[in-house]
């Protein structure tokens, strides 16, 4: 039986077997299956054509734009929703880091104790911050026709549901890349990472201005990882695509074997 077909039959016969009615009950699960069947066929064709250059050619990664982007959050509190209090894109093109956006936010909420000792960003330093609905004109031109990257991606991706159908992407995650390309490390934090690898000695990072926890300075940590990556992997010339789907076998292997070891 193929695996990306629904066993309608399967369901009937045993229905039968057991004298149970056919009813809707098991009709209408089938034909949600196979509408999600379809949007994940779809959703995957769209990021295909997104990865393909305006002459319909899958870009190699060396002509590939990517945009960085980073955000802080307000913290979670109870009867609250996290917000961000900062965000920020930096942009890669070959080996350039360009600063395209950094801001602070006002959330309708004040930040929490937790999330401010991590960040350092107070309610004071949000008085007269736009909101993020504000800011989108300027989010959404400087993440436009670019490859997306963070590290560990579920808070951005989260964030950016408040503008639905913003099609931005493919996306990049460095965290899922170092896990792919080294197995073997304890942590692959962004700033366990950026250490492990030397990469504290980078300009971008050992400038004054660097401070992790920032939007901007995480942002920038995340594209001098890639940059590193593509680098060291000699991954120039491959298709763009490669790094969305990279394997992670031996780092499951490895977690494994930690785990046994204890």
């Amino acid at each position: 039986m193929p695996h990306d077909r629904v066993p309608e039959p399967f369901f009937r016969r045993m229905c039968h077997r057991r004298s149970l009615p056919h009813s809707r009950a098991i009709e209408k699960p089938i034909a949600r299956a196979r509408q999600l069947q379809d949007i994940v066929r779809l959703h995957d064709e769209f990021e295909k054509q997104k990865a393909r250059g305006s002459g319909g050619q899958l870009l190699s990664i060396a002509d590939t734009g990517f945009a960085a982007i980073d955000f802080e959050s307000a913290g979670s509190a109870p009867g609250c929703t996290d917000e961000p209090v900062q965000v920020a894109v930096v942009h890669l093109d070959g080996q350039d880091i360009r600063r395209r956006l950094n801001s602070y936010v006002l959330p309708s909420a004040s930040v929490t104790w937790a999330a401010r000792k991590v960040h350092g960003i107070s309610d004071q330093m949000l008085v007269g911050a736009p909101r993020l609905l504000d800011l989108w004109p300027g989010i959404k031109e400087a993440m436009q026709n670019r490859w997306i990257v963070a590290h560990g991606a579920s808070t951005e991706k989260r964030f950016l549901r408040i503008f639905p159908f913003h099609s931005f992407g493919p996306w990049v995650d460095t965290l899922v890349l170092t896990r792919a390309v080294y197995p073997g490390l304890a942590s692959h934090a962004l700033g366990d990472m950026i250490r492990a690898l030397g990469l504290d000695r980078d300009p971008e990072i050992a400038s004054e201005g660097f401070r992790w926890h920032d939007a901007e300075s995480d942002a920038i940590a995340s594209l001098v990882l890639l940059r590193h990556l593509i680098t060291a992997c000699h991954l120039g010339d491959s298709g763009a695509e490669i790094l969305g789907r990279p394997d992670l076998s031996g780092y499951f292997s490895a977690r494994r074997e930690r785990f046994r070891t204890g």
